[in-house]
């Protein structure tokens, strides 16, 4: 099978013991492109717009498993229950939750990645996912204390884990490297959409728990249903690939930098930016609370219509940001120079929310922080796929990167709360994550295998 991707582009991996395609030759004994199973082998069919309507829709309900319940649902149900110890539960929740996700999604990517059914390597996951997914929003439901809810919440963790591992592994098994950028730019605007759908349904039009609970479920459930159902996923065959031993739990949190350094340094650069994104992310109801006093400034509107408010003026931004920016990125052949402008504007904009809380600053702010998020998670996300190790481990090596998503979403609140309750200063924390935010462009310098 002969690659087609641009000259100018790092060449696509192939199957080798050895370096990856996009930082050394290829190894001579690997096997022929005609001996590689279809499963594992670079794509190189462009994709069309119906794939990419029903990847954008299946990102959309990977999205919705987890923003409205982080952003409006668990946070209004932790101040139902007990408004001082709001601010401790939510980090407990928010970062131990998230643990789940660091655990769980190398191993689901790892075994799908050796997953011979003859349905497919990612089909039964992510079936699996929704059914598990909609009975831990159930229990959550139900929750009627602090505890029972972070258990819930820790249950469905796993569960959507299944979801979300395998989504990101479509990305390089289905779609060749040149398009990688476009695709991923219009797969982008899955977060903007999902914050949009979440934000309306669950912050205006929905107001109690359970009506949220269950359109939440009801529509993560039929989504990933149907796309599972009807998406291509070639199976593959048995004995191609070692089958998962025990050892291989441990081997699936494992990359050596060494053989991978880009990779390395695109998880580096990943883990730092969004550990100061994620210092704040899940604050924003309560800085309207608590620093802009918006039900004051706004008689009649409450802050969670204030978040839907913030968050849909910061999505038309984001969707414009996502689609132009993945396409200008594989037009130009440059990823990196993209990710870095984004950073910029991202930081920018966190440090403005911090030092000046005034409601018309926090609108400006974070409609910029919006187009910088954009632009940043559909360029990286093709650079991502541009320094995976290895073609047969994708699903793998896509769910360590999500190890760098989800460790700063952990550690980011365990620091959050503390300087909170120990300053009462949100703006601190604001700066504090536009500081880290910029410091991650040291680490987007040192890749070297794509432009």
């Amino acid at each position: 099978m002969k690659d087609n991707q641009d000259s100018s582009l790092p060449p696509a991996p192939v199957i080798s013991p050895g370096p990856p395609a996009s930082q050394g030759p290829p190894d001579p004994a690997a096997p022929p492109d005609q001996e590689v199973p279809e499963a594992l082998r670079v794509p190189v069919e462009r994709k069309g717009p119906i794939f990419i309507a029903g990847l954008l829709a299946l990102s959309v309900a990977s999205m919705l498993t987890f923003l409205p319940l982080l952003s409006i649902i668990i946070p209004t149900q932790l101040t139902d229950m007990d408004p001082d110890s709001k601010v401790t539960w939510l980090g407990i929740i928010a970062g131990v939750g998230v643990l789940t996700g660091l655990v769980t999604s190398p191993i689901v990517g790892a075994l799908s990645d050796r997953t011979t059914s003859r349905f497919g390597r990612r089909r039964p996951w992510l079936i699996g996912g929704a059914v598990l997914t909609s009975i831990g929003y159930v229990l959550m439901m139900n929750a009627g204390s602090q505890m029972l809810l972070f258990l819930s919440y820790l249950f469905t963790g796993v569960s959507l884990s299944l979801i979300t591992a395998v989504t990101a592994a479509i990305l390089p098994d289905q779609v060749p490297p040149e398009q990688r950028g476009t695709v991923s730019g219009m797969v982008g605007i899955a977060m903007p959409l999902a914050i949009i759908i979440g934000s309306v349904m669950c912050g205006n039009v929905l107001k109690t728990t359970i009506s949220r609970y269950v359109f939440v479920a009801v529509t993560v459930f039929a989504v990933v249903v149907l796309f599972a159902l009807l998406f291509k996923d070639k199976p593959l065959p048995k004995g191609v690939v070692p089958k998962f031993k025990f050892v291989d739990i441990f081997k699936a949190f494992v990359f050596n930098p060494r053989k991978a350094p880009d990779f390395g340094w695109v998880w580096l650069a990943r883990a730092v930016m969004f550990f100061g994104y994620s210092l704040v992310g899940n604050y924003l109801l309560y800085y309207l609370q608590d620093v802009i006093h918006y039900e004051r400034l706004f008689p009649g509107h409450t802050a969670a219509e204030g978040v839907a408010t913030l968050q849909i003026y910061n999505t038309v931004l984001m969707v414009i940001a996502t689609v132009v920016g993945g396409i200008l990125s594989d037009k130009l052949r440059r990823r990196r120079l993209f990710v870095v402008i984004a950073s910029v504007i991202m930081a920018v904009s966190l440090a403005v929310i911090g030092l000046v809380p005034v409601w018309i600053a926090l609108v400006v702010a974070n409609t910029a922080f919006g187009f910088g998020m954009g632009a940043y998670m559909a360029v990286d996300t093709a650079l991502v796929t541009q320094c995976l190790p290895k073609q047969e481990d994708r699903g793998k090596d896509m769910g360590i990167l999500n190890i760098a998503n989800n460790v700063p979403q952990a550690l980011a609140p365990m620091v959050a709360v503390p300087v909170i309750n120990l300053t009462h200063s949100y703006g601190f924390l604001y700066c504090a994550g536009g500081v880290m935010i910029l410091a991650s462009i040291i680490f987007i310098g040192k890749i070297k295998g794509v432009r």
